[in-house]
């Protein structure tokens, strides 16, 4: 017996399933108690007897029992198995954070292993679409899906900076009812990315690189080091960062127990878990200043990160080796097809813009003849020229009606800045105030101001990065899962004969 009720117990009721010593010892080493409390606790205890104890002839109801012992001594074996597996839920339920602890240290130790993945993208079209909206998205029918599926092989290349793999993958879209479907196979090892060319459409996404030598080879290769790809390619310092940075991130982690399960024949913990956006807001920047992106590329990603929502993260852990074997992320995404209708409000915005500057150069142009022909500017009157004012030729006859701006609202504009107020300064000059509401016609957004020497910005409304993604509802939804089996066994990725090398040499100077 130990000091501690929650080991004793977990002890008793472990033995009274049958477990033997050795086995419940290795549970509690795996799931992070110390040795010595564990053998202080598996220590058979000494209890003292005054008196023997005496041994009474069995009664005759004992012996009517012994027809019913086999039955009864089942469900009792149930009902412990039953509370054993109930205290070893509640011991991994109450400690997730060490076996997290414990799975991250042992990912990071694994050299090869066998992956299947599965990912999908789903949107669907909006309801209450202005005419002209579903027009352009009746193509899409009720919405599309995209989908990949992947499986191969992982291992760390000789240098341990790098994997390199062996994969078999299949692209499907889902259209009005028709599915679109691609089988591709591609590895990489060492520096060289290979392609499979049958049935492979990303060939043509790359220009149909290879399709002449037709006959000759079933594979391209590319050097992605070289050339034109060697500026996306991550150099090995800036690997080694990376890792370092992953390593000391903390923005995900096991929650709550849910269950015991089989992931591939292997007995898993399945645990709920959580993500910290500010811990990946933290990391993201760390990523940042590796990868020497810009301000506005990190703002981007937080935007990004804002407005998703993680619906559903699970993760699936090794009983024994405490190694992830699967993992599920559900969220909600940007909306492909809410983003076409959403250009069309867009175009909307900067047709109204173009439209504010043409009315403003009308103006100029009425307010420049009246000045030519009776020596000055027109008074004002309610913000407006004063259609009465100038002698032989009055302010009315260069312009019949006087422009007003267009609705509705764009950008930062107010009800008040959106109109076009004139006022006179002295005979010689004006002010004529107005709003745009996005960058145009070479004027950045914001409180214009147009006057005898011209058109300028007085309060610019965009101070700082542009949302990529401000406007667009995040309605599409992804669903990623990925499994992960047969870590560290031996894992051969072999080079494909006389494949073609199309790597492209770099044209930049």
């Amino acid at each position: 017996m130990s000091n501690n009720p929650q080991l004793d117990e977990f002890i008793q009721s472990s033995r009274a399933a049958g477990q033997t010593d050795e086995s419940i010892k290795v549970d509690l080493i795996q799931a992070g108690w110390d040795l010595p409390s564990i053998e202080d606790a598996l220590a058979p205890s000494i209890v003292p007897t005054n008196s023997p104890v005496e041994l009474t002839p069995a009664s005759n109801s004992h012996n009517q029992f012994k027809k019913y012992r086999k039955p009864v001594a089942a469900v009792l074996v149930l009902v412990l198995l039953g509370l054993g597996g109930w205290k070893a839920y509640s011991y991994f339920m109450s400690n997730p954070e060490k076996i997290w602890a414990d799975t991250q240290g042992n990912m990071m130790d694994v050299k090869t292993a066998k992956f299947s993945l599965e990912a999908s993208y789903t949107d669907t079209v909006p309801e209450g679409l202005k005419e002209e909206e579903q027009e352009l998205v009746d193509y899409f029918g009720d919405g599309v899906t995209f989908s990949i599926t992947a499986n191969g092989a992982l291992s760390l290349n000789k240098e341990e900076t790098d994997f390199d793999y062996d994969m078999t993958s299949k692209l499907e879209t889902k259209l009005s009812g028709f599915t679109i479907s691609f089988d591709f196979q591609s590895k990489k090892i060492s520096d060289f990315v290979y392609y499979k060319k049958d049935g492979n459409f990303l060939l043509s996404l790359l220009g149909g690189l290879g399709e002449e030598e037709e006959g000759k080879s079933d594979w391209i290769k590319m050097n992605i080091k070289e050339g034109q790809n060697k500026d996306l390619v991550l150099i090995d310092s800036q690997r080694t960062q990376l890792l370092d940075a992953f390593k000391k991130s903390k923005f995900m982690a096991p929650t709550k127990l849910i269950n015991s399960e089989k992931v591939d024949g292997v007995n898993t913990w399945h645990y709920e878990a959580s993500l910290d956006k500010q811990e990946l807001k933290n990391y993201l920047n760390e990523v940042t200043k590796i990868l020497e992106y810009s301000d506005e590329e990190m703002k981007s990603a937080e935007s990004l990160l804002d407005k998703m929502e993680f619906r559903k993260l699970e993760v699936w852990v090794g009983k024994s080796d405490h190694l992830v074997h699967q993992a599920l992320i559900e969220s909600n995404a940007p909306s492909f097809i809410n983003s076409i209708t959403g250009s069309l409000d867009e175009a909307r915005n900067k047709a109204r813009d173009a439209r504010r500057l043409a009315d403003v150069r009308q103006i100029q142009t009425a307010l420049e003849l009246h000045f030519n022909d009776n020596g000055r500017y027109p008074t004002a009157t309610n913000g407006q020229p004063t259609p009465t004012d100038g002698g032989k030729y009055k302010f009315s006859s260069y312009i019949a009606n006087y422009p007003q701006s267009p609705e509705p609202l764009d950008g930062t504009c107010t009800v008040e800045n959106n109109k076009y107020n004139y006022q006179q300064v002295g005979n010689d000059s004006y002010k004529l105030t107005f709003c745009l509401g996005n960058d145009a016609g070479g004027f950045k957004a914001g409180v214009m101001e147009a006057s005898p020497s011209g058109i300028k910005t007085i309060t610019p409304s965009n101070t700082g990065p542009v949302d990529e993604f401000a406007g667009i509802p995040f309605t599409a939804s992804i669903r990623v899962q990925i499994n992960l089996s047969d870590f560290n066994k031996t894992v051969n990725i072999e080079e494909p004969k006389d494949a073609k090398d199309v790597t492209e040499p770099n044209l930049t100077n």
